[in-house]
């Protein structure tokens, strides 16, 4: 069984440069999804460096990032910061204002989380930080992309688990757009099913969900559920 790995320095450096999951995947959805949103109050939750915060800034919010690791959050303040604030914080236990944004974002972020009872936590959250008819936008790694080998993202089994098993650990091997592989472990697997049904349960009402392939690959690697505060 591999170690888990840490976001060191080297790490957040590493993916500093955008996977082509996230930017010709999952991006050109999300912006279709979040409109117009200028003068909109948005926050970035595991907003790492600052990558979706940045363009929606360019896209006329005011952004509130959250990020739990100082290497990734150092990366972000390098850049262009006008009309963003970082936070240090785990989205767990991080207070934000109640009712004070017009969306929330989780990109990436649900992978990252170990629990079925942490990601209803984190949804709960959300919802309380939302506006009333405030908008989720949650983009992440397809389920069913488990042991594919995608082009441009894999998925990979590293205890024989299935698709059903929600918080299972799994390898990922994602290649940037410079063309460079980089391997992460763990990240953890939670069926659509299981994504939707907590969004419902939780107090949001989905909207759209989009399920998205790399080129003509004929499967989905990208997810993206568009929810809003009941």
């Amino acid at each position: 069984m591999a170690e888990t790995q840490k976001w060191t320095k080297k790490l957040a450096k590493e993916f500093e440069v955008p996977l082509f999951l996230k930017d010709a995947v999952l991006t050109p959805v999300i912006i279709e999804e979040l409109g117009n949103i200028k003068g909109k109050r948005a926050v970035d939750l595991g907003c790492g460096s600052g990558y979706f915060s940045r363009k929606m800034v360019a896209r006329g919010a005011r952004v509130v990032g959250v990020d739990r690791n100082k290497h990734q959050l150092d990366l972000a303040l390098r850049k262009s910061t006008r009309n963003i604030r970082y936070l240090k914080g785990d989205i767990i236990r991080t207070h934000l204002p109640a009712a004070s944004f017009d969306l929330a974002l989780l990109n990436l972020v649900n992978v990252e989380i170990p629990s079925t009872s942490t990601v209803i936590k984190v949804f709960k959250n959300t919802r309380g930080w939302l506006k009333r008819n405030g908008t989720l936008v949650i983009g992440d790694v397809h389920p069913h992309n488990l042991g594919k080998g995608s082009a441009a993202d894999s998925f990979l089994p590293s205890s024989g688990k299935d698709y059903f098993d929600n918080g299972s650990k799994w390898h990922s091997e994602s290649y940037r757009i410079d063309g460079k592989k980089l391997k992460f472990y763990p990240n953890y697997h939670y069926t659509i099913e299981f994504l939707v049904n907590t969004l419902i349960e939780t107090g949001f009402r989905l909207e759209r969900m989009h399920e998205i392939p790399y080129k003509n690959e004929g499967f989905p690697i990208g997810l993206v559920l568009v929810a809003r505060k009941e």
